[in-house]
């Protein structure tokens, strides 16, 4: 029974969080419906100042493995445990979320009955310092999506690579591009081009947990850029990625995802107050022809920003903005 093959190897990057943050995370992965020779739990420590590794052996033993690395942020560390991953199936859990076992058992049911590429499902926020309840919302329904082209040609989908539980063989050489963040976003649309049968669980299986001073939360300025430019990167890898497809679904699918991240683009933009941000923004969307953004249904939100974006009073009022003229808030 040792030799078998995991199931599920499930991938925790870990830099310097609190070991109770820690614990309830791997105690909510051990907590689901797999036995030791059906799950494999592999901590991804990336350069912390203390290695988690003595303490993680002294209360989880052989049940947890743990793999050391010099600092080079989450894309590497979420490689590396790719790399040594011997499951059927990969998940991802940060380590300072957790799993609702309860909801996540249907998602491993989903795949010993349905053997599907991928399962999808849902997940509540909880501010950093809240209590977690031990009660969710049980509201689930299962739903056959057909392929990951699909499920993103025709839905709204979360880019965190948290969201799903998928088949590591139809990753195939795919990985995170290192050194910048909202990694998750290029990761995960790029492997729904790949997946062909896709199952999404309406259910919170997952508790997402938001840091108040992360790199993604912070206002400073420096970080404001450095997170501005990184989705950019993203949205224009995405990009080239769709001027080499040829099959239709596909295309229809990127496209969607990337106007939709192009729209979030702007708005962050408008939101940072950083004098300039908003024009460079234009500027960069206009530069590879997604500006003004495409007049498409996707949603009601979609459609009325980007028909925004076609106006001539938009654009005054954008040239304002790149000149660190006007500051405005506004919420979509």
């Amino acid at each position: 029974m040792e030799t078998q093959t995991p199931l599920i190897s499930f991938i925790v990057p870990y830099h310097n969080e609190p070991f109770t943050f820690l614990k309830t995370c791997l105690d909510s992965i051990l907590a689901c419906q797999l036995d030791a020779w059906t799950r494999e739990v592999i901590v991804v420590d990336d350069g912390s100042d203390i290695s988690p590794a003595p303490w993680i052996d002294e209360n989880y033993g052989t049940w947890v493995k743990t793999l050391r690395q010099p600092q080079g942020g989450q894309s590497t560390a979420r490689n590396a445990g790719m790399d040594v991953a011997t499951g059927t199936y990969i998940q991802f859990v940060d380590a300072d979320d957790r799993l609702e076992p309860e909801v996540y058992n249907l998602c491993i049911d989903t795949i010993r009955q349905y053997s599907a590429d991928m399962v999808c499902f849902g997940h509540r926020m909880v501010l950093d310092g809240q209590q977690v309840s031990a009660k969710a919302r049980r509201r689930v329904k299962l739903y056959n999506c057909y392929s990951g082209a699909n499920l993103m040609a025709y839905y709204n989908i979360q880019g965190a690579s948290w969201w799903f539980v998928f088949r590591r063989a139809a990753c195939g050489d795919l990985r995170f591009t290192p050194g910048i963040i909202h990694e998750d976003e290029e990761f995960t649309a790029r492997l729904l081009l790949r997946v062909q049968s896709v199952f999404y669980l309406r259910g919170e299986a997952y508790v997402y947990t938001r840091r108040a001073h992360s790199t993604i939360t912070s206002t400073h300025s420096e970080q404001v850029e450095r997170r501005m430019n990184c989705k950019f990167y993203v949205i224009n890898s995405l990009a080239d990625t769709l001027a080499t497809l040829q099959n239709d679904l596909q295309r229809k699918a990127l496209q969607r995802r990337i106007d939709q991240m192009s729209m979030d683009y702007m708005v962050d933009a408008l939101r940072t107050h950083v004098p300039g941000m908003a024009g460079k923004a234009v500027a960069n969307l206009r530069m590879i022809g997604l500006f003004p953004l495409r007049p498409k249904k996707y949603t009601m939100t979609y459609l009325a920003f980007a028909l925004l974006t076609r106006s001539k009073i938009c654009r005054k009022l954008l040239e304002k903005w790149s000149m660190g003229n006007c500051h405005l808030s506004i919420i979509l």
